[in-house]
């Protein structure tokens, strides 16, 4: 995890407002909906694995929820902190490793969301994860992922996939953009199925991005 660490602190940092695949401060584009959802099913406490600097955090804040944050990379937690204390709200935020064990206890929330986190690791570290997630979710509760999948618009997605070291099975190391070292586990929807076997999945799509999506509850 040393090269993630680095590269996302740097990222974070310096070179953030230049990061190329998404805006890093925008909410994930069906948040909105997906809050709606969340509401209809009487949640309350959410984590948001993976939080960065915000971008999802902050908008759960205020619409009502009570939110806690995780996130490897000191530099996205430190201003995700600043950010939450300048505009008056409240949100527990540390720094953590999801492929360790969550500093959380059993059935802590009715939610928890995750936007293109998960798939930062091998397969092994992924479904450790994956173990976690349930762990720390209440039964019954919900989850909101997205991971990348192989294909973008038709194509093969270029910098995750196309030009990247294959390492193992659907996993991949970039050599080339802001993501370059990282570690990929590419996903589909046969592997999403096979991942998440002690969630119900709700609902599967694809977002603007090409990215699968999915909403789920624990069994």
């Amino acid at each position: 995890m040393k090269k993630i660490t680095m590269a996302w602190n740097e990222i974070y940092k310096q070179n953030h407002e230049n990061y190329k695949y998404y805006n890093l401060h925008e909410a994930h584009e069906n948040l909105s909906s997906v809050a709606e959802y969340f509401k209809q099913q009487h949640v309350r406490a959410i984590l948001d694995l993976g939080c960065g600097v915000g971008r999802n955090l902050i908008p759960l804040v205020q619409m009502g929820f009570e939110v806690s944050g995780i996130d490897y990379a000191n530099e996205a937690v430190k201003d995700t902190k600043m950010t939450i204390q300048k505009a008056g709200l409240s949100a527990g935020i540390v720094v953590g490793d999801m492929h360790k064990t969550l500093p959380y206890r059993d059935n802590s929330f009715d939610a928890l969301i995750s936007v293109q986190v998960i798939q930062h690791g091998y397969e092994p570290d992924v479904k450790h994860t994956i173990s976690e997630i349930h762990r720390v979710v209440k039964p019954d509760g919900h989850i909101f992922i997205t991971v990348s999948g192989r294909i973008s618009n038709g194509k093969i997605r270029p910098f995750l996939v196309k030009t990247a070291e294959q390492v193992d099975p659907h996993t991949f190391i970039p050599v080339q953009g802001n993501e370059k070292g990282q570690v990929h586990f590419i996903y589909t929807k046969d592997l999403i199925m096979k991942h998440f076997t002690k969630f119900e999945i709700e609902k599967l799509w694809k977002d603007s991005r090409d990215y699968y999506c999915f909403i789920a509850k624990k069994k």
